[in-house]
């Protein structure tokens, strides 16, 4: 639902795509659920929920990612099993897996850490490569 929503799928199933280029280049992904303009829009993973404007906009192959807030997970191509909500939760984050993000800006630079879990606005916002964090409260 949405001008250009899941235009290239022609094998996927059990997609829900809703906005503007929502999801438009995944040709054969699977399971995945997209809200939002942009939100997926070069996504090839499957198992994805994308919700908000520009969500999960860059990933490619990343799969069983959760982003919810604006810009949430942006720059997501290949990592998988993230959990990013808030505005610009793990906007840089590209190959990094495993990653819990709740606050906004949250792990916003993180852009291969993996194993973190940061919780509260701009927790953990300037790292960008640190493994096996745990960060609570307001960065």
């Amino acid at each position: 639902l949405g001008n250009s929503a899941g235009n290239a799928n022609t094998t996927g199933i059990s997609n829900t795509y809703v906005g503007a280029n929502a999801g438009s280049s995944g040709a054969t992904t699977s399971f995945n659920t997209f809200l939002g303009a942009y939100t997926g829009l070069n996504n090839r993973g499957n198992g994805n929920t994308f919700l908000g404007h520009v969500t999960g906009q860059s990933n490619t192959t990343g799969y069983d990612n959760v982003f919810a807030g604006n810009n949430a997970g942006w720059g997501n191509t290949t990592g998988y099993a993230n959990i990013y909500v808030g505005a610009n939760a793990g906007y840089t984050a590209n190959t990094a897996v495993m990653n819990t993000f709740v606050g906004n800006n949250a792990g916003r630079l993180t852009t291969t850490g993996s194993y973190n879990t940061f919780l509260g606005n701009a927790a953990g916002e300037s790292n960008t490569t640190g493994q096996s964090n745990t960060f609570l409260g307001i960065g």
